[in-house]
């Protein structure tokens, strides 16, 4: 894992020689550069992506993991957690996703449920499995080319519950999640930049290839809610989700 990706997606590095030979001139510069200038700036977006030169959001490091196995990872699964050995930072990725407001939206509607369905059946404590689907990472840039949407997130928690005089409190633990996708690029799909722009998939090297991912993450602390009926209101903890600020997309305008 220790590749070049200047040399992988063919950005950079040496210059060709001419007809095969390097003697007595200097080499003619690399096909690449002499696109058409409309075609010429996309690639310069997408270098930018793998480079991590043009993308400073929070979400840059993270996406350039992902592009970096999408180049060197031969279709394996991308699992942070078992990456993280041979490239520490992939440790927080945890962090990041628990971070993500469009994930604790998500999140917060399903423990609403969860927390109603935990209350109804009785007893004090539990625990609980469920799977939601569409949820889509569109505020970060870096994220709508890389970590879009996933298939589904996985998500399992212990819970406690107590009586109190308005309803029943019901306090989950230990909080797991696993983010399911496929990495992928698909030419014709657009991708919508922060400044406006829209760059097709078919602009990446090995645009099409795919690669399976299993993000692992954890909620740090506990997530307290209190039901009554079919009301659940969430008390404290995790999450605590923010609003949206980004209008931008991925997939066809």
């Amino acid at each position: 894992m220790t590749a070049d990706l200047s040399t992988a997606i063919g950005l950079g590095g040496a210059e060709p020689a001419i007809g095969g030979s390097q003697r007595g001139h200097v080499a003619t510069k690399p096909p690449a550069l002499q696109m058409s200038g409309s075609r010429w700036s996309t690639m310069k977006k997408g270098a930018g992506i793998y480079f991590g030169i043009t993308l400073k959001d929070e979400g840059s490091a993270y996406a350039k993991a992902l592009m970096r196995h999408y180049l060197l990872g031969g279709g394996s699964e991308f699992n942070p957690e078992k990456s993280s050995v041979n490239f520490p930072t992939d440790a927080m990725w945890s962090r990041f996703m628990a971070g993500r407001p469009e994930i604790q939206r998500a999140m917060e509607s399903e423990l609403a449920v969860l927390a109603k369905n935990a209350a109804k059946a009785g007893g004090v404590d539990g625990t609980v499995d469920a799977s939601v689907k569409k949820v889509r990472l569109s505020e970060l840039e870096s994220m709508r080319w890389t970590l879009h949407g996933c298939h589904r997130i996985d998500v399992s928690a212990s819970f406690k519950i107590e009586q109190d005089r308005a309803g029943k409190i019901v306090t989950f633990t230990a909080l797991k999640f696993h983010w399911i996708d496929v990495g992928d690029m698909h030419p014709g799909t657009l991708t919508q930049t922060d400044s406006g722009d829209t760059v097709d998939d078919a602009e990446f090297t090995h645009a099409g290839a795919s690669f399976p991912i299993d993000i692992p993450f954890a909620a740090s602390g506990v997530s307290t809610w209190r039901v009554e009926g079919d009301v659940s209101t969430h008390l404290g903890g995790w999450p605590r989700p923010s609003e949206a600020t980004s209008t931008r997309h991925r997939g066809r305008p």
